[in-house]
């Protein structure tokens, strides 16, 4: 199994099998359990288990929450062209997600 440093850069996830990998090294990273990432994320150790794992089904809101205790965020982007990000207010990237899904319907 591929094995992903964390070093605060940007990464291209393809696949669930690849994200799960991903969290796998940054908990063991933080030198957590599977166990405490999981009361970090208010999931279940089980949950945490099978995201690792590539579970292709994993609730997205349950990853984000996740990968947030893991101290990273989800940025995306069109393939091949470099990201724009525009800053707000935290410091997070800023997204009108009404210019995305056409606020006006």
């Amino acid at each position: 199994m591929r094995s992903y440093r964390w070093y605060g850069l940007g990464m291209n996830i393809r696949s669930a099998k690849e994200m799960g990998a991903l969290v796998r090294s940054r908990r063991q990273q933080c030198n957590w359990t599977q166990s405490e990432l999981a009361e970090r994320a208010d999931v279940s150790a089980l949950w945490i288990s099978q995201l690792e794992r590539g579970k292709p089904t994993a609730q997205f809101g349950l990853v984000l929450r996740t990968l947030k205790e893991l101290g990273m965020d989800v940025v995306v982007q069109e393939p091949g062209k470099d990201p724009q990000v525009k800053k707000g207010r935290s410091g997070s990237p800023a997204i009108n997600l009404d210019d995305i899904v056409g606020g006006d319907r």
